[in-house]
């Protein structure tokens, strides 16, 4: 029996830990970049959607981690309700997806140095992923307490920008991109998925029955709240958008705020996106852990240290962003993870729907609407997301399949 990772989050921590993941790269890059591209009718439709698939989802992520609160999330409860095969997906899904984030994350805090080669651009995100890769191997305890100040500035920074927008009076862009709402919708659900970093540290949360469908539903409802603040605030600017997903400092220069209001948001970028940075790193080295403790990744790398943590899957996760960060931007990254993190999802509530099948329940209604959801959405992101995403998952099912078991 391998090692057990020590419950040292509570409530509070692990509402914190699914913000953190949340409330960054799509808080103040791609939602209101969205905000500014598209009809503003368009947008908030979209994000009703995109909330209400991943308040279902996050049910039948919280029904899963409270019967099975082990690291992993979806990949754990695959394999304990369903088949290996249906584990061994969801684990590379969320391999992909997150993996795909993290490489966003990191070239949006990269992006705010403004430096003019996309070289350098390339090495300071990468610095900022061994930075944070060595607060991490710190310890969990640590990393929430950091985790608990970066989700706090990130949020004053939303609050200021979005409260200055009550006061503005400038007419919003007269055209916009067409679009489909439902596409639109696919691209926003990822900037909710945050929510299963509580479900993938499920092994370190206190009472996980309770905990866990608390913090999911916690976390979902306030993150709706503030990403439509988001989208009311930020076309009440009068702002047409760039060439390029425009964070919001950038977004605050332009409509000539005030240099404290600009540097506020500025710091709140870098500490929200760093906190989603923190955050991926983390959720990735856990099911890194879970799929090495069942050999679909080498056994090595589920070894834990003197203090219970996951040494070398931390390592394993920094090494892999190193080697993504140089392909693709932040837009592109952003439709390979919506991709990969439907899918994911889609199998969350198809194995919900099998335990409760096997129990004897009644077939809850979040998950088959959740699946549905999923489903819908998946067809409708840009098929250019789809070819990296299947020719990662592939080989990688291939590879926990026979590979490792020879």
């Amino acid at each position: 029996m391998a090692s057990p990772l020590q419950r040292t989050v509570g409530l509070p921590g692990a509402v914190l830990l699914g913000l953190g993941a949340m409330l960054g790269t799509g808080a103040y890059v791609v939602i209101p970049d969205l905000a500014l591209r598209h009809a503003p009718a368009t947008v908030f439709a979209a994000l009703a959607v995109a909330a209400l698939v991943a308040w279902c989802n996050g049910l039948s992520s919280a029904r899963l981690a409270a019967a099975h609160p082990v690291a992993g999330g979806t990949y754990a409860y695959g394999r304990a309700f369903a088949t290996p095969l249906v584990g061994q997906l969801a684990g590379w899904l969320f391999l992909i997806a997150k993996s795909l984030t993290a490489v966003a994350a990191a070239k949006s805090l990269a992006a705010m140095a403004g430096l003019p080669h996309p070289a350098a651009s390339g090495a300071l995100a990468m610095l900022a992923v061994v930075i944070w890769t060595a607060l991490i191997l710190v310890g969990l305890r640590r990393t929430a307490v950091v985790n608990l100040v970066l989700v706090a500035v990130g949020i004053i920074g939303l609050g200021l920008w979005a409260t200055h927008g009550v006061f503005v009076d400038a007419s919003p862009a007269a055209t916009f991109e067409p679009i489909s709402g439902l596409t639109l919708a696919a691209l926003i659900f990822v900037a909710f998925t945050g929510y299963g970093r509580i479900a993938t540290l499920g092994e370190e949360i206190r009472e996980p029955q309770r905990n866990i469908p608390q913090a999911v539903l916690l976390t979902v409802v306030t993150t709706a709240l503030l990403y439509g603040a988001l989208v009311w605030a930020t076309p009440r600017y009068g702002l047409a958008a760039g060439d390029h997903a425009l964070p919001l400092p950038e977004l605050a220069l332009s409509a000539d705020l005030p240099v404290w209001q600009v540097g506020a948001l500025t710091l709140g970028l870098l500490c929200a996106v760093g906190g989603v940075l923190l955050n991926l790193i983390l959720g990735l080295s856990r099911v890194v852990l879970a799929m090495a403790r069942h050999r679909d990744l080498p056994a090595g790398l589920a070894e834990l240290d003197a203090r219970h943590e996951p040494r070398r899957a931390i390592l394993a996760v920094a090494l892999a962003l190193l080697l993504l960060i140089p392909w693709g931007d932040v837009r592109l990254a952003w439709a390979q993870s919506a991709a990969a993190v439907l899918l994911y999802y889609g199998l969350t509530n198809l194995v919900c729907i099998g335990h409760s099948w096997q129990q004897r329940r009644r077939l809850p209604w979040f998950a088959l609407a959740g699946g549905a959801g999923c489903l819908l959405l998946a067809t409708q992101v840009p098929l250019y997301a789809w070819p990296l995403v299947v020719g990662i998952c592939l080989p990688g099912l291939a590879f926990s399949r026979f590979a490792i078991r020879k």
